[in-house]
């Protein structure tokens, strides 16, 4: 079991609350006690611990065990109360910190707006190293009670199992020498089947049962624990012989059931139940059964992993954690357990819990490359692309022939602009995955960015030749053939992509551009203005509706949207330039200067708003003015391209 260290506070509760749930334990301590069967005894016993844990500020802990109580019984009103009254106390404590951490982060915001000196720079980063060790030292904590609580229930099962034993001994020293030969042939029976069954002799461990269920024993309860056994164990036998067979599932189904009638405490009859309606897929009856095998037996492993695979596969996802939670808790080194319950936690969309969840399952299962490749995928997915090479790397090393590692490996270095490093396991995840479009296109974009466009092109019409329905192929397609100078092959490939998704706006926005680009402003306007439906505050729409009014000298329009895209993108010098082209078209003389002001102020080195702002100086007749800005300009950039046109401008003032 782990524990959110987030959790791990220390005691302080409510006065008020302390002394309602100390009324709530006394309110049921009064009432005479009746004979408690084992599970009873049990649920009493873990109550107990909650409670004990809920005393003393574990809140964390106290939840585990309740869960566990409830996983077996959700209709246990006691562990509901205890629960609730625990979660107030953690939430109040929790908002205490909160508080707490809340101005500790303000007055540092405060000390380092005051724009500190060096010393107390050093000073604040030293704070900082000082919480990340404590951090570590508090997961080094975590670990280590992880450990010692695994340790604690271990001894804690023996020592039930031991006191088990010993009473076994001694009632079997009562019986009469006959009848405890008797018993002792039925435990040495179904030992035998036991061991049969481990080696998947079914027939013989089938044998061995029967004969148990030929010994009647003078003692009418021991017989019915007995041949319980023997029943529960035949129906295993039987299941796992032949799972696929109906047959055989009836058979199994009906010896489990008759298990249950001769002991309703037997856990093992549930469990195989519980395993037939998973595999036919009733999931609401293998919950169920695997609900009963729980309350009997909680000290199990993998009956909690059982259930919480019928209750995932049920898209019952909550009680899916809460169950893989008590799997890890019992036994954190379950096969799968952790696995699973990160995979939950991703359903859930508690991703946070899930990073974690994959982390344990990595620390006590080192080779598994699954949980590194979720670890890494996470962290990609979060944008902590520098942490996720690591994982990703380590499944790749661990696992090299699986093509999704090598895929989001290459992501993660397509992130990083790493695009040799993408390439290369892009191009592994295709070797192994030859018919697989996606890798095709991954490819295809890497190869892009690389300059490789030959490469790219073949990568992208297997794509499509894998996968006609994808609208972004069909996008990258259009960039690559106009790269390679095929402007009417591009302009087709973006229009297939927009037949295919009707609000893509990237290719709308493509489109209109080359259109533009081409002259033919109408067509141009009509993509973008379908983009600008869909996207009304796009700054890539805008920007490129403002070029089309821009060129269709409809300037009022075309400074509407340049300006609409400045708003989002505000240190755009090139848009900010075309507004100010706009505003001269529109005779605006006093917005463009101030427009070409900031180009400049944004970009001292952007030559042509300079010769651009004499222009509009000279039609301000600011004549010294724009002599000023005019010489500024050559004598900043003597090589400036158009310095012939500059000086005629000189001369003419």
């Amino acid at each position: 079991m782990f524990y959110d260290k987030r959790k791990l506070i220390i005691a302080g509760g409510v006065l008020a609350l302390a002394l309602g749930i100390t009324a709530f334990f006394l309110l049921r301590g009064g009432a005479a006690v009746p004979e408690l069967s084992e599970a009873e005894r049990l649920r009493a016993n873990r109550l107990q611990l909650a409670r004990g844990y809920y005393d003393s500020g574990e809140y964390q802990r106290a939840l585990d065990i309740i869960d566990q109580l409830l996983i077996a019984d959700a209709d246990d009103s006691e562990a509901h109360e205890l629960k609730e009254a625990v979660l107030v106390a953690r939430r109040e404590e929790q908002r205490r910190i909160a508080e707490e951490e809340a101005a500790r982060r303000r007055q540092l915001e405060e000390e380092l707006a005051a724009r500190p000196d060096d010393s107390r720079l050093r000073e604040l980063q030293a704070q900082q190293a000082e919480a990340e060790r404590r951090a570590r030292e508090a997961e080094q904590r975590i670990t280590q009670e992880l450990e010692q609580q695994r340790r604690a229930d271990e001894q804690r099962r023996q020592a039930e199992e031991e006191a088990r034993r010993k009473a076994e001994e001694e009632r079997l020293a009562r019986l009469s020498a006959e009848e405890r030969e008797r018993e002792q042939r039925i435990q040495r029976l179904l030992s035998e089947g036991d061991e049969f069954l481990q080696r998947r002799n079914f027939n013989e461990a089938r044998s061995a049962f029967g004969e148990v269920l030929e010994i009647d024993l003078q003692d009418n309860t021991a017989t019915d624990r007995y041949h319980a056994k023997a029943l529960a164990r035949t129906a295993r036998a039987l299941y796992e012989q032949n799972p696929g067979d109906a047959g055989s599932r009836r058979q199994a189904i009906q010896y489990a059931n008759r298990a249950i009638q001769r002991d309703r405490e037997l856990w093992e009859p549930h469990f195989t139940l519980g395993r037939i309606y998973h595999d036919t897929e009733l999931f609401d009856d293998a919950i169920s059964s695997f609900r009963s095998a729980a309350r009997l037996n909680p000290d199990d492993a993998s009956v909690f992993f059982a259930l919480g695979n019928a209750q995932f596969r049920a898209r019952q996802f909550r009680d899916a954690r809460q169950s893989y939670d008590a799997a890890v808790r019992i036994d954190p080194y379950y096969e799968n357990a952790y696995h699973n319950l990160g995979i939950t936690n991703l359903q859930l969309g508690d991703n946070s819990r899930a990073l974690e969840a994959f982390r344990f399952a990595a620390q006590t299962h080192p080779e598994d490359a699954r949980a590194h490749y979720r670890i890494g995928s996470i962290q990609v997915d979060q944008g902590e692309i520098a942490r996720a090479i690591a994982p990703l790397q380590k499944a790749v090393e661990l696992d090299p022939t699986t093509a999704v590692y090598h895929s989001r490996l290459a992501t993660a270095f397509f992130r990083q602009e790493r695009f040799e490093d993408a390439e290369r396991h892009f191009a592994r995840a295709d070797e192994l995955q030859p018919n697989n479009a996606t890798n095709n296109y991954n490819l295809a974009l890497v190869r892009f960015d690389l300059g490789k466009t030959d490469q790219a092109y073949r990568n992208i019409q297997r794509a499509i030749e894998l996968n006609s329905e994808r609208a972004e192929y069909y996008y990258t397609l259009g960039q690559i053939q106009e790269k390679r100078g095929n402007i009417t092959e591009a302009i087709q490939a973006h229009t297939a992509a927009i037949s295919r998704n009707r609000e893509y706006v990237r290719a709308m926005v493509e489109l209109g551009r080359i259109l533009d680009e081409q002259e033919m402003h109408d067509q141009a306007l009509d993509f973008l203005l379908a983009a600008h439906r869909v996207e009304p505050n796009s700054v890539e729409v805008n920007n490129n509706l403002g070029n089309v009014y821009l060129n269709k000298e409809m300037f009022d329009d075309s400074i509407t949207h340049y300006r609409r895209a400045i708003q989002q993108r505000p240190n755009d010098t090139l848009m900010r330039y075309n507004l100010a082209l706009a505003y001269i078209g529109s005779r605006r003389f006093s917005e463009a200067q101030s427009a070409l002001n900031e180009v400049i102020k944004i970009d001292a080195s952007y030559w042509p708003a300079y010769q651009k702002l004499g222009e509009v100086l000279i039609a301000r007749e600011e004549q010294d003015d724009a002599r000023r800005i005019l010489r500024q300009l050559l004598d900043r950039n003597p090589q400036y391209t158009a310095r012939a046109e500059v000086e005629a401008l000189l001369a003419g003032l």
